[in-house]
This record gives C-alpha cells, structure tokens and sequence, in this order.
C-alpha cells in the first residue's frame, strides 16, 4: 500500500495513543513507513529506561520532553518540515513544536501539539502549559493543531455523556477560539466494557477549514484507541521531488560519445593562466554534462516496506481484526476473550519476527569485512566535536545568524541553550575530576 505524500499537496496528520506498548509501536512504525504520514501526535508512548523507544523511524525526528523520566506525548515529524521544539512548552505531557508551511498565498508558522491530559488530575483539564502555548499562538500569529488524549466526555465531540471534565475542556475550546475537528460518534477508545469518544482533535478556527478527511484508521493498531487520521491541505506543492543519480546505471559509452563531442568543439589551447583556468572550467563542464546525459536523475521514492512484516502476520492481523469486529456486535464475554487470545498470538509473533530479521541483520553486518576497517577508523584518532570551539565562538555565530534573519530566533535560542548546558556540564565534570594540584587523574 503506497500512500501521498507531504509532495502531493496535503500534510498527512497521524494521532495515536500507544498505550506504552511495544507491539503498538512496531505497528505505527510500519504506517509511518507505508503511508508515509507527515506527522504522527503520540500519547503515552513506549518508554524503557526513561527513554521513548521504537519510534526512531528513517527521515523522521523525534520531538519529546528530554527531561522527564516517563514522557506521556511526544511528536514524529518528517525531517524535511524542520520542526523546531517550543523547550517551553514541553512538560511531561505535552509536546509542541512548530514548522513552516505556506498557507493561503504566504509562509505562516504552524504549532503542532501532542497532549496526554491524565484521567486521575486533581486540576480540570486542561494543564497550565497547554493554555500557555494557546496563548503563546495567539499572541504571536502562530495557527495551532493539538491531537490529545483528553480523558473527557462530551456530547460536542460524539460522547455518550457529559462530565465535569469535558465541561472543563468545552470552556477552553470556546474560551480561546479553538474549533473541534472530530466527526461523527464512533468511539476512539473501545474496550469489552466501554466504548466512548474520548480522544479530540483541535485546531485553530482559521485553519481548521484547511484541515480535510478526519476519520478513524480501519487498520486495527493494537490499542484500546482508535487511530486517528486527517489532512492539512496545501495551495501547491511543498517539497520538491528528491532525486539522484545512480553512478553503476551510466551509461558510459554515451558518456563518452557526449564527452568526445563537448570537447571538440571548445578544444583551444592555452596560453596565459587565466586561458587556462577557462579551459578548466570547460573540462569541468563538458565533464558534468556528459555525465548527466548518460546518467539521467529519477526520482527518489522512500520506502514503503516493513522488513519484519510477513504474510503470516498479515494473515493473523486480518483475523484479529475478524475478532474485533464480532465481539464489538455480538457484547459477548466468551468472543471478547477469542478477541484477546488472538491479540496475544498476533503481539508474540511481532516480537519474534522482528528478532529474526535482526538476527539476520547482524549475521550479515558481522560477515562484511569493511565492518573491521570503519571500527579502526572510528575508534582511533582524536575526537573531533564540540569542545574544538569555545562558547564564545559558538554565541558570536548564532548572534550574526539572528541578526540576518529574524525566523531563526527559535533556533538560535535552542541551540544557546544546548550549548551552554553542555559547557557548562564540561566545567563541572572537569573540577570534580581535578585534584589539588588542578591535574586530572591518570587513568
């Protein structure tokens, strides 16, 4: 199944909550892959050793709280939109970034926001920190999309009921402009004993008549919510085709006729140097002509593969979804427990194939005998990275930067911070290491 693009004029907008589940990942992994979704607003990620797993994914970035043990929301963004993280807007439980996109005839900054707001808060939903990014997008121009697990039921949106909570939540939509993207009443959140609209998609008013086809994914994702699709929608396109060339597919006896031709027609000979450094840059042209003519640039198309997906997991998806569906009519405790024995099946084999094409993976890696050449070349010789340049010659550059374009201003203010956490971090370590004497000890 090959999916559109961002290139085809929409921005492809995926809104999940994984429930901190590996089998959920590995399954948003492989959408990411074949439809290759945009964006992806995550709630309650899989998280292992205070770190979000399973969603580092070839051309994406990840956008999450760094500081958190346990980070509840997170954002997977392609890596050609240039999503800058808003440091001060990114709790635990929520995540904001924002990216350019030309909207309506001009480049407008869009925030794009990912929100677990959690069931057991002792304060109505929602958090301070997602009010004060509203209000930071307000105040500065800055159209706003929000996917949140809210934990809140409301009519408004296709709940069954209304509680305190979605009254909370319905005051701020309304408090602040914003306009609710959910159609319909299907439930987003469904288990044997409950079945509800729990998860909202939010947006600001304006740009909420560019945002198309909200709907709930019909690919089952292994959670009790419903994956949640839409689109933001583009006047024209906006990344141009990538392409490249393949230097194996020349063909090189055209390369030459191409070649022998440019050469002869501009064939003088040099007297001075500056007749010289002409005819060098002839060579270098006549040079890369012929060798675009023989070796035509083609589009360079990402992958849509999973390579752990076979046909037997194929086979039990649509099986389990089979499950999913009759114990959803039917209400049955002996088909919702069918439903569960399959689901278990279907995780286990997830797990053991993506072991065996890592076996296989390494297996190989450790069979190529480059492998010993690149670890010689990486693991000896100076360490080459920050700690060449000063802190002073790091804040000059980013000064100059901002100085020549005002759009940089968030980045250049997170790259000030990272650079003075890391220098900072470098003095401390080394007077702790440092003896009497300020000699570092021998090791």
């Amino acid at each position: 199944m090959d999916g559109p693009s961002m290139s085809s004029g929409q921005v492809y907008f995926a809104q999940s909550n994984l429930q901190h589940s590996k089998g959920t990942t590995a399954l948003l992994n492989r959408d990411l892959a074949v439809r290759k979704t945009c964006i992806a607003l995550i709630q309650e990620p899989w998280v292992t050793m205070s770190k979000i797993q399973g969603l580092n994914i070839k051309g994406n970035e990840l956008r999450n709280d760094l500081n958190s043990p346990v980070p509840r929301a997170c954002i997977v963004v392609k890596r050609e939109l240039g999503a800058v993280r808003l440091n001060e807007f990114c709790p635990r439980d929520v995540v904001a970034a924002v990216i350019k996109l030309k909207l309506r005839g001009r480049f407008r900054s869009v925030a794009i926001c990912s929100a677990y707001l959690p069931s057991d808060s002792a304060d109505p939903p929602p958090c301070r920190k997602l009010t004060e990014l509203v209000e930071f997008c307000l105040a500065n121009n800055t159209l706003l999309v929000i996917g949140s697990d809210a934990n809140a039921h409301h009519t408004i949106w296709g709940s069954s009921n209304t509680n305190k909570r979605g009254m909370a939540v319905l005051n701020f939509v309304t408090a602040n402009n914003l306009e609710i993207l959910n159609m319909g009443s299907r439930p987003t959140f469904v288990t044997s004993r409950s079945q509800d609209v729990i998860d909202v998609t939010l947006s600001e008013i304006s740009l909420a008549s560019l945002i198309v086809n909200w709907r709930l994914d019909e690919e089952y994702s292994l959670s009790d919510h419903r994956r949640i699709l839409f689109e933001l929608h583009l006047e024209e396109t906006q990344v141009e085709n990538k392409q490249s060339r393949n230097p194996r597919a020349t063909n090189w006896d055209l390369y030459s006729k191409i070649l022998e031709e440019e050469l002869r027609k501009r064939h003088v000979r040099p007297w001075t140097a500056n007749s010289a450094e002409r005819q060098a840059e002839t060579l270098h042209h006549a040079i890369k002509k012929a060798y675009e003519g023989a070796c035509p640039a083609v589009n360079r198309a990402g992958s849509t593969r999973c390579k752990w997906w076979n046909a037997k997991l194929e086979g039990l998806w649509k099986e389990s979804r089979k499950r999913s569906n009759r114990a959803w009519e039917t209400g049955l405790e002996t088909d919702w427990n069918t439903y569960r024995g399959t689901l278990r099946e279907y995780k286990r084999l997830i797990k053991e194939s993506k072991r065996i094409k890592w076996r296989e993976f390494c297996e190989k890696t450790e069979n190529l005998p480059l492998v010993a050449k690149l670890k010689k070349e990486f693991t000896t010789g100076p360490t080459q990275g920050l700690r060449q340049h000063s802190s002073t010659q790091w804040e000059e550059q980013l000064t100059r930067s901002k100085s020549c374009d005002t759009s940089l201003t968030l980045t250049s203010r997170t790259l000030r911070d990272l650079i003075r956490v890391r220098w900072r971090r470098k003095q401390s370590l080394t007077a702790t290491e440092s003896g009497p004497d300020g000699r570092s000890p021998t090791r």
